[in-house]
């Protein structure tokens, strides 16, 4: 007896085992398919089965339902079987030591943060079909250093890559037209980033607190750059920005410490509010005869500006536009602008030179306060309304 039951020994592991596996998944059928909803196993390298046998009918796992891993922080490496199309939102969200994943190439859609702040995770490779790249699918995922995106891609999300802070290089393929706000914000290893000619619009937050991007260049495809899009790229020395761009939006190249120089394009008609503020390497700055408005503190503390030409399409220069920049010496104001702004030129401590166009009306409280070198200024006839402590 005892030499019969060994030989069948390995015959009921055999018959047993699919049944522990299948155990450690909750699932769902739908259509005769099944999409795995959660996992009760032990974790470390776990392989998705490829199909599950329901009333003795083995069904295939065709999805993994959205959160049904997450935060199984035992879970170390995964491998999705080949049949597997979907992969819901979050679905292997916050598993801290997860190293790698295998996607099947049957994979079409994976949803919004579904790897995000998976903490332990190195390298990514999304397969052949995938076209998005969903809001937040890698967000917060501080090991991750190698992303391969397939050129089906034509769209990235929002905060896709944000705070991946290893991540040095992001080659975003060629197809794409579409990148979300803050889709690589804070990723604080990268060095350069290539926007492809397709996309129209830098979105808010583009590559926000990327303090190791050196130089962008934006295509002549688009036409906007949102608020805070290179805000904080402290090693950003230099930009060429497209000649179908109109609007360059609030913060866009704020605290740009290392950039020295701009040329804005002809089209460009709004610099916004603190859009190169506090850019301290900035030397020279051209603005085009298109620009209308100027925000306010657009300029402000770019100490080492040394002059500016406001053309005559500006009819506003907003508050605090220009204050302190302590290196400005010579200010020549347009005959389109009817209104300077409070503090605009305020502790312009080198400003000597003020030219001011014939139709301006106002000039705002402490517009000149502080500035020390500045002996006279010729006021045209125009001028209606001298605010308090003008100079």
């Amino acid at each position: 007896m005892g030499r019969s039951f060994k030989s069948l020994l390995p015959a009921l592991l055999l018959f047993t085992l699919p049944a522990v596996v299948q155990a450690q998944f909750d699932y769902t059928t739908n259509n005769g398919a099944i999409t795995i909803t959660a996992y009760n196993g032990p974790g470390g390298a776990v392989s998705i089965p490829g199909a599950i046998v329901v009333g003795g009918v083995s069904l295939p796992v065709t999805s993994i339902a959205s959160s049904a891993f997450t935060g199984v922080g035992s879970l170390t490496n995964v491998t999705i079987p080949y049949g597997v199309t979907n992969i819901g939102g979050s679905a292997f969200s916050s598993c801290s030591n997860l190293v790698g994943v295998a996607i099947p190439s049957s994979a079409t859609n994976i949803g919004s943060s579904a790897f995000s702040s998976c903490a332990s995770l190195a390298s990514l490779v999304m397969p052949d079909g995938v076209t998005a790249i969903v809001n937040g699918l890698l967000a917060n995922c501080g090991s991750l250093t190698s992303v391969t995106r397939p050129d089906s891609v034509t769209s990235i999300g929002s905060s896709a890559f944000a705070s991946c802070s290893n991540l040095a290089s992001v080659m975003i393929p060629i197809n794409v037209t579409s990148i979300g706000s803050f889709a690589f914000s804070f990723c604080t290893s990268q060095t350069n980033v290539t926007i492809p000619d397709g996309v129209t619009r830098i979105e808010n937050g583009l590559l926000y607190g990327c303090s190791s991007v050196t130089s962008a260049t934006i295509p002549n495809s688009v036409t906007n750059i949102g608020a805070s899009a290179f805000s904080g790229c402290t090693s950003l020395a230099s930009v060429t920005i497209g000649n179908s761009v109109s609007n360059i939006g609030d913060f866009a190249f704020s605290a740009c410490a290392s950039l020295s120089g701009v040329t804005i394009p002809n089209g460009v008609t709004n610099i916004g509010v603190q859009a190169f503020s506090s850019c301290s390497q900035l030397t020279n700055v051209t603005i085009p005869n298109t620009v209308v408005t100027i925000g306010s503190d657009a300029f402000i503390n770019c100490i080492r500006l040394t002059d500016v030409v406001i053309p005559d399409s500006v009819t506003s220069i907003g508050d605090q536009t220009f204050e302190n920049c302590a290196g400005l010496t010579d200010v020549r104001v347009g005959n389109g602008a009817t209104s300077i702004g409070d503090f605009t030129f305020a502790s312009c401590t080198s400003l000597t030179n003020v030219t001011i166009g014939n139709r301006l009306t106002r000039i705002g409280s402490d517009a000149f306060s502080t500035c020390s070198r500045l002996t006279s200024v010729t006021l045209p006839n125009s001028v209606t309304n001298l605010g308090d402590y003008s100079f």
